[in-house]
């Protein structure tokens, strides 16, 4: 028997405890788990140990994060800022004398 200790730093040790304890040789392996420090240690079969350390380092790793960033702007509408063609200032300046804009149509 061989028994090593592993820091969980990421993982739930509850949860580290369940898989680990899945992968023990049966009858011969052992799990405790130390929520307090957050620490597992592990005695089992030498040649069982390789593979629950590389299980351990899997399990205890850092969750994925995603990074949002907004800024929230205030925003105060009027009728200065309706989209679209401003026809009252088209009509009123004409920069072609020539044209003739009418708005009946018979």
């Amino acid at each position: 028997m061989e028994t090593a200790i592993y820091d969980l730093n990421y993982a739930k040790p509850a949860d580290a405890k369940a898989q680990l304890s899945a992968a023990m040789t049966p009858g011969t392996g052992e799990v405790i788990v130390d929520e307090r420090n957050g620490k597992a240690i592990i005695s089992d079969l030498p040649k069982k140990m390789d593979k629950l350390g590389t299980l351990v380092k899997e399990l205890d790793e850092e969750t994925r994060q995603v990074f949002i960033e907004t800024e929230i702007i205030q925003v105060t509408l009027s009728d200065n800022f309706q989209r679209g063609i401003d026809w009252e200032k088209v009509f009123s300046e004409s920069k072609w004398p020539a044209l003739i804009l009418s708005a009946l149509f018979p």
